[in-house]
């Protein structure tokens, strides 16, 4: 490190020496920078100023320690002292290490005894915090200015001294229009405020200025607090003075001349609406209230007209009233300008836009040529229009003109014109609504006695306001007596009336409802009785209370039509099941008739060739086929729903055979039979099959129920007559687990079985029901007493008609031999027919198909046919119409075989052949009278036989 520029010697000199020493120990950043601007001394502040030891940048120059761009920057200084000039400088200069610094750099140059300056000293101070610092308080002081003039009021500030601060130019425009040179930063309160009232703006005399300043020091001593001061022109300013911590005083202006000018006009607006609503009547009020706006607004003239639309359509206005300022010439009535006509067309644009509801102002002289002359006539400089919408409607126009000076209407102007013509049109609908008001009431009260609904009003604490005669049918209560009562007293069961108490305090309290704005069902309370009854709620809110509204119809009517629309659609589909179940009998039928015939034919003809134990034998599998084809035919008839075919029975012999017949079941499952059958049972006239089925389905039925519960098993079977009703009754009951009450309706439901998975069809019940209703009966489920189910079928005690005992039939070997044409898909049964025939004395020829039938027919006559309905290719009625066609005698004389007897029965597809019809499976006598009846009714038979 080297020091200043010395004497070259051994070492440094003794004044020398203490000189680095002490730049040393100064708290100052000191170096010494030659000509050629390199560093020949820095002190130990400078070197951790720059951030790097002394031994790294003693000798180098400006530009290798800071960088071109700082040495460009500072070299200026640097010339300027080398020519011996002292030079101070600050700014922001970049440090490799240490970035950018704020620094004040002192020059001072370092000259020898001859004048000769080898260089120069800089002293560098770091100021970067400091200029920190500052420009944030700068920039705190620019964003207060900026708030401060962005103040809508005017602002001051004085210090201790009362001497201006600053303020706002609100501030300026509101106290010093006349002065606004002087009022800058630093001139006292008293010279502004002395300024201000010699300035003649305000209502203090200039000569009284002094005094009044020096009142108003004492007061800005003791403040109070905010007053308004009166200006020229109307204006208002509100003072408002607050002192700071300091002991300044903060001035704040607010101008009040709308408020002010607001309260005078809603004064005169309440007077008028006062007038108005308590005196009726509008025209009145209202021209009170226009005489006394205009003086309160400054302007020349006001003015009211009504529209109005003369008898050729034409636009028109009537002069209602008119208010003019002293000094304005008077235009309503004016005769000067009754004959100047008004050119319609020039304000058909104006007229428009008020009737859209817009105010239309402005100044006269920016109008069109036409309506700026009619104007300037009446003397108007500037003009508003505002119009009056009465009911929705363009009733009239209020308005305002000026006819002193080309004003420019301030808001204050609009808004007030603007509720000028609303009130003027509220006064207006008033009268109006009042008159529609009365009509309404008469229309309501029309309504209201005319509705078919019930419709009943209460209020928040369930009072009866309002209940109208359609009510009064309803819950037969007198209008009269309904008023005032609660409505949980008079119409709602005394079982709800707790609900309906809970639900109206939640809603008051919560505004939580369950059946407002909702259509529900409920029931009501007519006298001592319940109904059904729709019923919708509405909340109406009047005059802060909230009243309920309710309509109330009758359902009982429409319960009962529903509960018959039920019971039909039930019936319907009992319809659609037993449909079903007799398309999946029919082709049952038709595969177990076949066979059955043959068991029947084959055990028929096997008993009458045979004898002793043989014929018995044959008697029995013929007994027990032919039971179940009647078995076969009670499903069939259950299927089709045709009628019984009916016979004398007795019901006890019915209820023993059903017993016998399942005895050893009965015995086997350990069940105890107790019967109570009544002697004096008559005959009646009943299918005995059908029955007998009813009776052995409910039996077994007890049985399969009794079989999984412990002992006893018991199982009655009652009978008895009931001559008054015309009835026989059969009681069978159990002690089994019954059927559930939820259940009992469908039971009878064909395929529905409260039987385990693959133990029952479902048939069983819906075949009792079935055959008991086509006798006219009915059959019901009850409980058995002590648990159990209990059957209670009635049945109508039909008498018997008198039997007519048939003709015996002819024996064929007394009658000329005859030939008949078999025709059946099925061999066996073929010739099983044929076999019966040729024992009655027909020569038979067997025919397998329709084809082949045809071409038996067309090789000989034949005097009956019998003919399977179902065949492949050509069925039975494809048959009968060839026969028809070819041997019209022959077709009379046709008989169908089938044993798809669903198909049967009046309206039936055989049925409208019109052929008589055999069911399989077949009985010989049941085949002799059919073709008996047949021959005798042939137009040829007779001859044939």
């Amino acid at each position: 490190m080297s020091a200043a520029p010395r004497e070259r010697n051994d070492g440094p000199g003794f004044e020398e020496a203490n000189l680095l020493a002490f730049l040393d120990a100064i708290p100052a950043r000191v170096a010494f920078i030659d000509r050629d601007r390199r560093h020949l001394y820095a002190n130990r502040e400078y070197a951790e100023a720059i951030g790097m030891p002394a031994e790294e940048f003693i000798g180098k120059t400006i530009a290798d320690i800071f960088g071109e761009e700082s040495y460009e920057k500072l070299n200026p200084f640097g010339d300027r002292a080398l020519e011996g000039e002292s030079i101070e400088w600050e700014g922001w200069l970049h440090h490799p290490r240490l970035g950018d610094r704020y620094v004040m750099r002192v020059y001072r140059p370092y000259a020898r005894p001859d004048g000769t300056i080898d260089g120069y000293f800089v002293l560098v101070r770091d100021r970067t915090d400091e200029r920190l610092r500052q420009e944030a308080l700068d920039r705190e002081r620019c964003r207060l200015l900026d708030a401060v003039e962005s103040f809508s009021e005017g602002f001051a500030l004085w210090d201790a001294e009362d001497r201006l601060v600053m303020c706002n130019s609100r501030y300026r425009e509101m106290h010093a229009p006349a002065i606004w040179e002087n009022l800058q930063p630093g001139i006292s309160y008293f010279d502004h405020l002395v300024a201000l009232l010699r300035s003649g703006t305000t209502q203090v005399r200039p000569e009284d200025a002094e005094d009044r300043v020096r009142q108003r020091l004492v007061e800005r001593q003791n403040l109070g607090p905010p007053h308004d001061f009166p200006r020229d022109h109307g204006h208002w300013i509100r003072v408002i003075d607050r002192k700071t911590q300091e002991g300044g005083t903060v001035s704040i202006r607010i101008d009040v001349t709308d408020i002010k000018r607001r309260e005078a006009i809603l004064s005169l607006v309440n007077a008028a609406a006062s007038q108005v609503l308590i005196n009726g009547g509008w025209r009145r009020p209202v021209e009170d209230l226009l005489g006394r706006l205009g003086p309160v607004m400054g302007v020349s003239r006001v003015l009211l007209g009504q529209n109005s639309i003369s008898p050729e359509g034409e636009y028109l206005q009537d002069d209602l009233f008119e208010w003019d300022a002293p000094g304005i010439r008077r235009c309503m009535g004016d005769e000067s300008l009754a004959g100047i006509p008004i050119k319609d067309t020039a304000f058909q644009e104006t007229r428009a836009r008020r009737s859209r509801g817009e105010v239309v102002y402005g100044r006269v002289s920016e109008l069109p040529k036409y309506q700026r002359e009619w104007l300037t006539m009446e003397g108007v400089k500037s003009y508003m229009r505002v119009p009056i919408m009465a009911g929705g409607t363009w009733w009239g126009t209020v308005g305002f003109d000026d006819c002193v000076e080309e004003r420019s209407w301030q808001p204050l102007d609009i808004e007030t014109l603007r509720a000028t013509a609303g009130l003027i049109g509220v006064a207006i609908a008033h009268d109006q609504t009042v008159s529609a008001l009365r009509d309404s009431e008469r229309r309501f009260r029309g309504i209201l006695e005319s509705a078919l609904d019930g419709i009943v009003t209460i209020d928040d604490q369930g009072v009866i306001l309002e209940f109208n005669p359609a009510a009064e049918a309803l819950f037969g209560m007198t209008r009269q007596r309904a008023i005032g009562a609660k409505i949980r007293d008079v119409i709602i069961p005394e079982r709800l009336r707790a609900a309906h108490d809970a639900g109206m305090a939640r809603y008051l309290s919560t505004g939580d409802s369950r059946i407002l704005n909702r259509r529900i069902e409920v029931m009501a309370l007519r006298g001592e009785d319940e109904f059904p009854a729709e019923l919708t709620v509405t909340p109406t809110r009047v005059a802060g209370r909230t009243l309920f509204t309710a309509h109330v119809r009758d359902l009982t009517q429409q319960k009962e039509a529903e509960r018959e629309i039920a019971r039909q659609r039930d019936r319907l589909y009992q319809s659609e099941k037993m449909s079903a179940l007799g398309s999946l009998l029919a082709g049952v039928a038709h595969e177990l008739n076949n066979p059955l015939s043959i068991v029947v034919g084959q055990a028929l003809l096997l008993e009458e060739d045979g004898s002793g134990e043989l014929a018995q034998r044959a008697a029995r599998i013929r007994t027990a086929a032919e039971r179940c084809g009647r078995i076969v035919k009670s499903f069939l008839a259950m299927a089709r729903q045709r009628g019984p075919e009916r016979k004398s029975v007795e019901l006890n012999q019915i209820v023993r055979a059903a017993l016998e017949l399942l005895a050893y079941g009965i015995r086997s499952a350990g069940i105890k039979v107790t019967t109570e059958l009544a002697a004096d049972l008559p005959m009646f006239s009943a299918d005995p099959d059908q029955l007998s089925q009813v009776v052995t389905n409910l039996i077994l039925n007890a049985q399969h129920a009794l079989k999984d519960i412990p002992q006893p098993r018991r199982l009655s079977v009652r009978t008895c007559y009931k001559p008054a009703h015309g009835q026989l009754r059969l009681v069978i009951s159990d002690n089994g687990p019954g059927i559930e009450p939820d259940l009992r309706s469908r039971v009878f439901e064909p395929f529905f079985t409260t039987k385990p998975f693959g133990s029952g069809t479902g048939i069983g019940l819906s075949m009792c029901h079935a055959f008991v209703s086509a006798h006219g009966g009915s059959i019901d489920i009850d409980e058995t007493p002590g648990g159990g189910a209990t059957f209670k079928i009635r049945l109508p005690a039909v008498a018997v008609e008198a039997e007519h005992p048939l003709t015996p039939t002819e024996s064929v070997p007394e009658i000329a031999r005859r030939r008949a044409l078999v025709i059946d898909d099925e061999r066996d049964l073929a010739e099983l027919l044929a076999e019966m025939l040729e024992r009655e004395g027909f020569a038979v020829e067997v025919a397998f198909d329709g084809e082949q039938a045809l071409a038996e027919l067309g090789r000989r006559s034949y005097d009956i046919v019998l003919s399977d309905v179902r065949m492949p290719d050509l069925d039975g009625p494809a048959l009968l119409r060839r026969l028809q066609r070819d041997w019209p005698a022959l077709a009379e004389r046709l008989i169908f075989i089938t044993g798809d007897t669903v198909d049967l029965g009046a309206g039936s597809a055989l049925d409208e052949l019109g052929r008589p019809v055999i069911e399989k499976p077949i009985s010989p006598e049941e085949m002799r009278r059919v073709i008996e009846a047949t021959l005798r009714e042939s137009p040829n038979g007779y001859y044939i036989l």
